[in-house]
């Protein structure tokens, strides 16, 4: 996550799709881990959150971000939405670095409630480990395990993943990741994605929380510019 995206077009997909899951599968807290890097030097992120067709209350949230650049803002959005979940954000002071004692120490005492459902959310600035060169801006399968260790089966884990490939569909990326993954398990998977933008992957542990998910994909693809993989 880079602040400078804080609100854009894509920032408005994130908080509108992961306000209406928390919501509906039932979960209690919705778990940030932010994997936060500094800005770069591209005029990338201004792009207008009313380019994705969210609730007046999300756009109002996104253009609020917008101005204030500030990541403790991300925990007002339940208050936007009139929602009644919380968000909690995992090491927020930290910037991510690559280094693997590093990753082994950010990924470890991850909030944890053992009777509530919650939804966790990893923020990436990429997404997953390409095939070639890993840094900080990407999820190694390898914290996916070291997560897997520590949640239990009312966790659904949500991740950011940009497009790999230019005209590499979603579909494909989706494949590899699983591909990649197969080392973890139990795993169930589901996917949601805009356009050639940005996809979610779904990950749990319980078959019930995947196809719960997979249902209110479902109804959250109604009205909007987004397509599902179930499987």
């Amino acid at each position: 996550m880079k602040l400078q995206y804080l609100g854009d077009s894509k920032d408005a997909f994130k908080w509108d799709y992961l306000d209406f899951l928390v919501s509906n599968v039932g979960a209690g807290y919705l778990d940030i881990i932010p994997m936060k890097t500094p800005p770069d030097k591209s005029k990338q992120g201004g792009t207008s959150p009313s380019r994705f067709p969210t609730s007046a209350n999300v756009q109002e949230f996104c253009f609020h971000l917008q101005k204030n650049r500030n990541l403790n803002e991300i925990l007002k959005l339940p208050e936007y939405t009139g929602k009644k979940y919380s968000i909690r954000l995992h090491k927020p002071n930290e910037k991510f670095h690559n280094h693997a004692n590093f990753r082994a120490e950010y990924f470890s005492n991850l909030t944890s409630e053992s009777k509530r459902k919650r939804v966790l959310f990893l923020d990436p600035d990429i997404g997953f480990e390409p095939e070639k060169t890993v840094n900080e801006k990407h999820v190694r399968y390898s914290d996916i395990s070291t997560i897997w260790q520590q949640i239990n089966e009312l966790t659904l884990v949500c991740i950011f993943q940009h497009s790999r490939r230019i005209y590499c569909p979603f579909e494909e990326h989706y494949s590899e990741i699983l591909c990649a993954l197969q080392f973890v398990r139990p795993l169930y998977s589901a996917a949601l994605y805009w356009g050639n933008h940005l996809m979610f992957v779904l990950l749990a542990k319980s078959s019930d929380q995947i196809r719960i998910a997979r249902a209110k994909n479902r109804s959250y693809k109604t009205g909007r510019p987004v397509e599902l993989i179930d499987g």
